[in-house]
């Protein structure tokens, strides 16, 4: 056989078997928590260790609100600075500047990022959630108790890390889009932004939206930073600027204070939900890529 065709069968073949061993072990790991609780883990806003009623319902909306938000942010910046570089907007010698900062800030790691946002952003940012809360105190997810470290500082930190990852793949994208369509669309009189929304664009589509999966997924499986400034509250979110938690923030603060079995099968299962969410989102970026090559 090939060398190459053999090395490929046997990495393929060890990542499924990675996958498997990492759910299995998950699986059985969590089998007291899921005995126990059955679905009523996924409901509940019980978090008491010394009483052994644990709950994920919180630690879900809060991964699933920091995400959102995150990925609504990251995705209008990413693909504006996709735009800019690789649609024609830009002179050469900014891209040649931009597309390498781009590159490094993704090579920035985690915990720096999170200083960052523990020591300069938070306090910076609570002056202006109490500003926004003093204005919107009547809509519920502004109102409250203002703090620094927050659901929406964690957000914006989030955004921070995934950006680079939708503008670099929604630049390769947009380069990727053959330049006949586009240079046809301009011999027909279309304006550079009717070219862009109009052949750019939507040949790109599948792969752009690709990115913001893949990103998705690395804004899910964020640890070190979000657990350094949301605060880890386990009460259940009722306003952005106030403490929350996430499932990684739950599990990386919790999992050395975890005494009980039952203790350590519950955070067990949060990182199985964790997993299959984020199994879930990576299939759905390949299949989406899958589109993109077809078209291409």
């Amino acid at each position: 056989m090939d060398p190459v065709k053999l090395i490929s069968l046997f990495s393929s073949i060890f990542i499924l078997l990675f996958i498997f061993t990492t759910f299995s072990s998950l699986l059985l790991a969590s089998n007291e928590s899921i005995s126990k609780f059955g679905f009523s883990f996924l409901i509940s806003a019980d978090w008491d260790p010394v009483e052994g009623r644990f709950g994920a319902l919180p630690a879900i909306a809060g991964t699933a609100i920091t995400t959102a938000i995150s990925v609504l942010i990251a995705s209008a910046i990413g693909i504006g600075t996709a735009v800019y570089i690789s649609g024609g907007y830009s002179p050469y010698w900014v891209r040649r500047i931009i597309a390498p900062l781009i590159d490094s800030l993704a090579a920035v790691p985690s915990v720096v990022i999170g200083l960052f946002g523990l020591l300069f952003l938070s306090p910076l940012l609570e002056n202006v959630y109490s500003l926004i809360s003093s204005h919107l105190y009547f809509i519920p997810i502004f109102g409250g108790p203002v703090r620094g470290i927050s659901i929406m500082t964690a957000s914006l930190i989030l955004s921070m890390m995934i950006i680079p990852t939708i503008a670099s793949l929604s630049s390769s994208a947009i380069e990727m889009v053959p330049v006949e369509l586009k240079e046809g669309a301009r011999a027909l009189g279309a304006t550079r932004w009717e070219t862009l929304r109009i052949i750019t664009l939507p040949y790109a589509s599948s792969y752009i939206i690709s990115s913001i999966l893949l990103a998705t997924a690395r804004a899910l499986g964020e640890t070190m930073a979000v657990t350094m400034v949301i605060g880890n509250s386990h009460d259940m979110p009722k306003s952005l600027f106030q403490p929350g938690c996430t499932i990684t923030s739950v599990i990386a603060s919790e999992f050395l204070e975890a005494t009980s079995s039952l203790y350590i099968s519950s955070l067990m299962e949060l990182g199985l939900i964790l997993l299959l969410i984020s199994l879930l989102v990576n299939i759905t970026a390949i299949f989406m890529r899958r589109g993109f090559y077809a078209r291409a």
